[in-house]
């Protein structure tokens, strides 16, 4: 039995994504960045409320009826905090 430890996952275990998913995903995640900065009041905003406006802002952009066909395909859910010694959210 092999007991040798890696740092890097074995790629075999994952799928490759298409080219289209990364782009679909960083233009979601770009604009609601854009559309949380208006909802950001403070420094004192906290990263999950920052992570929630960004959230709402995709959530948004599902919902409009103008929204690229490539959006129905696509569902967002926000991710509990997991907070362990040594490592934050």
């Amino acid at each position: 039995m092999n007991s040798i430890k890696q740092d890097k996952p074995d790629l075999t275990h994952f799928g490759v994504f298409p080219d289209s998913f990364r782009e679909h995903v960083h233009i979601l995640i770009a604009e609601s960045y854009c559309f949380s900065l208006s909802k950001i009041i403070s420094d004192n905003d906290k990263e999950t409320d920052i992570t929630g406006y960004i959230v709402e802002g995709i959530e948004q952009k599902f919902r409009n009826r103008e929204a690229p066909k490539w959006c129905y395909g696509y569902a967002v859910k926000e991710d509990n905090p997991q907070n362990k010694q040594g490592y934050r959210g």
